[in-house]
């Protein structure tokens, strides 16, 4: 059965690795893989040692055929399906039959660096960098590790070796920028986004350039410019919708800490359009709308936010909760005021039939409103409603009072 075993992981092994090969490099991966044990090591079996005439496989391929090559291949494959272990074991074998393989190696630092294990991956860059010190890819590996380290001098060391071998790299100013925030040095990585921005403005980050301003810049206390970079990500129609959301909420967040009322509802009412659910949140979004209006003395704008509530609880169904029903009942006792003031504001005054008739159908509308408030059956909505029902009826009373003299 071992052996059965064994033979299957060989065929498994060949038919990772000889799409990457060519010529006599296939019949390489065909000795290997069939002599390639599920222990992942390399044996010959006793058969496979003499020419067998019947055979035209194993005991054809003389052992020379165990090439760096091959192992180079088989680990690229493993890399490719994300099998780190597998691929740090084959790139390993690769070095050991030919040490000078840099290519090799490189491969070995990345899926050592794949799987976490930094301080090794490291070291094989190291000796990349020895041997040849004109590699700037070496040089930017090494300052990822640095900086995920948090060694970010040495990080930014190796960046600007490698921008003296790439001066025209993208990749190099954007590694150095994200060094500088992983630093919290905010002002400088400001300014070399802006510079990346400006002399690619199409470049290979120019996506993440605005993600990286935006988190810079609040952090630097820039919360307008910050609210800025955010709206511009929200408006870009090829983003993810979370992402979208996410900046979208940011931008309100700073732009109502930064005063600009205006922009910060803008904000907010995208929300609401674009994100309809879930409810829970699109209603809690109507809210701060409501209130920012309500701040602003616009209560034309903070009723439309109100009736929206409502409206919105009313159609909820299965999603509607607790808070949601809250929410609504709120604004629905936020709605009955002006109904109540227009009920305070008839005067009962000759004649007083018409008068009182006016002020009976205000009444009428105002206690109405407020039993809508009390249906929602939330106690502290209700227990207000209750109230303003009495005062109702006693401002009617005082009023009949005042006209009979």
């Amino acid at each position: 059965a071992g052996r059965d075993d064994g033979e299957r992981e060989g065929v498994e092994v060949f038919r990772l690795a000889a799409p990457f090969l060519r010529g006599g490099a296939a019949s390489d991966a065909t000795f290997a893989g069939l002599t390639f044990t599920m222990t992942g090591s390399l044996q010959t079996r006793p058969e496979c040692k003499k020419r067998s005439p019947r055979s035209s496989t194993v005991g054809s391929v003389p052992d020379a055929a165990r090439s760096a090559k091959m192992y180079s291949a088989l680990g690229y494959t493993y890399e490719q399906q994300k099998q780190y272990k597998k691929a740090i074991d084959s790139y390993r074998r690769a070095i050991l039959l030919d040490r000078d393989n840099l290519d090799a190696i490189r491969g070995l630092a990345q899926n050592l660096l794949n799987d976490g294990q930094t301080d090794a991956a490291l070291e094989q860059y190291k000796i990349i960098a020895d041997a040849n010190p004109e590699d700037a890819e070496t040089y930017i590996r090494m300052a990822e590790i640095y900086r995920r380290s948090g060694k970010f001098e040495e990080a930014l060391d190796a960046l600007k070796k490698a921008a003296s071998m790439v001066p025209d790299s993208m990749e190099v100013p954007y590694n150095i920028a994200a060094v500088y925030q992983a630093q919290g040095h905010y002002d400088e990585a400001i300014q070399v986004l802006l510079d990346y921005r400006r002399d690619y403005p199409h470049g290979q980050y120019s996506e993440g350039v605005g993600r990286k301003l935006a988190v810079a810049y609040a952090a630097a206390g820039q919360g307008a410019a910050a609210a800025a970079e955010f709206e511009h990500i929200a408006s870009d129609p090829a983003e993810d919708p979370a992402v979208v959301h996410d900046a979208l909420t940011q931008a309100a967040d700073l732009y109502q800490k930064t005063g600009n009322t205006a922009r910060a509802m803008a904000m907010l009412e995208r929300l609401v359009k674009q994100y309809p659910t879930p409810v829970p949140d699109a209603i809690e979004v109507r809210q701060r709308l409501a209130d920012l209006a309500t701040q602003s003395g616009d209560m034309e704008r903070a009723r439309y936010w109100q009736r929206a509530i409502v409206q919105a609880d009313a159609e909820a169904g299965a999603a509607r909760t607790e808070r949601t029903k809250y929410l609504a009942a709120q604004a629905q006792l936020a709605l009955a005021a002006p109904i109540r003031d227009t009920f305070r504001s008839i005067r009962l005054v000759a004649p007083l039939k018409r008068t009182l008739a006016a002020k009976t159908r205000a009444l009428e509308a105002a206690v109405q409103a407020y039993k809508e408030v009390a249906a929602y059956q939330v106690a502290q909505t209700t227990t207000a409603a209750t109230y303003e029902t009495a005062e109702l009826y006693h401002t009617l009373a005082q009023d009949l009072l005042a006209s009979q003299r």
